[in-house]
């Protein structure tokens, strides 16, 4: 079954070299599938690049994801380009989402260690997706929830392999689906489910402690935080030097593990500036964000998700709002940074005028 990405426009003269037609870069051919299903391409790749029909990127990653003894990126095939690296976006990502469970659900059993493995990455993946404003959605997440429950009774018991990432993850995605569900406008059991949410959260933690993965503990810490406040109905209070702290450790984790180009990482510097304007460093944040767009517009292209949403963030950080409590008739000073002439990057160029 394949869905609306089939119908994907094709490649335009802007997308191609004039002197080479793009071709499926599986199945080499230069027009639609035998189906008359067109090419798709939403990942990083560039000019007549990247490519291929939907069908021959699904029968790819099914190959790679059931090929015990593939090496490098190839099983993450469903996810992102094994040409650019990069994940996929928008209704391919969802897409291939979808295959990605299908596949699962017609090739593997769940009463084995390979099989509970292969449904719970596939759900996982596919719960990153899941909308809490739409009904079917939400229906597809309590699903989801329920296989990952019984990943969780599996992997209690099963001594065959090191079940402790997937236990956490399987925590994480069920907590944070609950968590979705509990901040919803309105919803009738938002009460329900937070506190399932916080049960989670609360047993990844355990879990993450045992692996002596603080990035992990200090991240959950964070979202068991914010529901402890919505449960007692009072404003969270943040610790921004703390929050600061963490942001830039996951960055750079992100930075040296996958590089300065990959989306997971621009998307942690995003926080990590957001982390430095909530204490005021908004000329350092804005211009973190700026070398960003920059690494963002080189490795993805103008009109990619990624640059886009740093761009936004850019906009946003470029803003000087000041809101000051006063009374009446008072008198106030305001100081405005100018750049200097000088292109060096160091904070004291900056000049302070009245």
């Amino acid at each position: 079954e394949l869905t609306e990405t089939e119908s994907a426009a094709s490649p335009t003269d802007n997308d191609s070299n004039d002197d080479e037609a793009p071709c499926c870069w599986l199945c080499l051919a230069e027009g639609p599938d035998a189906s008359g299903n067109r090419f798709v391409r939403d990942c990083s790749c560039r000019g007549s690049s990247g490519y291929a029909h939907l069908s021959c990127i699904i029968g790819y990653a099914e190959s790679a994801e059931s090929d015990t003894n593939r090496v490098g990126d190839t099983r993450n095939a469903f996810i992102a380009c094994p040409n650019c690296k990069q994940l996929y976006q928008n209704e391919l990502r969802q897409d291939l989402s979808k295959a990605r469970v299908r596949f699962a659900e017609r090739d593997y059993t769940m009463d084995n260690a390979e099989g509970v493995a292969m449904h719970a990455t596939a759900v996982m993946n596919r719960m990153t997706l899941i909308d809490a404003e739409k009904q079917y959605d939400r229906i597809e997440g309590k699903q989801i929830c329920t296989k990952l429950q019984h990943v969780l009774e599996f992997t209690k018991t099963d001594k065959s392999r090191n079940w402790a990432q997937i236990q956490a993850s399987a925590h994480m995605s069920i907590a944070t689906f609950h968590l979705r569900m509990g901040m919803r406008f309105g919803y009738a059991e938002w009460k329900d489910c937070l506190q399932t949410a916080k049960e989670h959260y609360e047993m990844a933690v355990e879990i993450y402690s045992n692996e002596k993965d603080e990035l992990s503990v200090s991240a959950t810490e964070k979202m068991i935080a914010i529901i402890n406040a919505r449960l007692d109905g009072v404003e969270r209070q943040v610790d921004h030097e703390a929050n600061l702290n963490m942001e830039r450790k996951k960055y750079k984790f992100y930075l040296d593990n996958l590089g300065q180009n990959h989306i997971t990482t621009i998307n942690a510097g995003i926080s990590y500036a957001q982390a430095l304007s909530d204490l005021c460093y908004t000329i350092v944040a804005e211009r973190y964000v700026a070398k960003l767009h920059g690494i963002s517009q080189r490795a993805h292209g103008s009109d990619h998700n990624c640059t886009v949403e740093v761009l936004t963030c850019l906009k946003r950080f470029r803003e000087r709002r000041v809101y000051i409590k006063s009374r009446l008739n008072e008198t106030f000073q305001a100081l405005r940074y100018e750049k200097s002439d000088t292109n060096d990057d160091d904070d004291d160029d900056d000049q302070v005028t009245q």
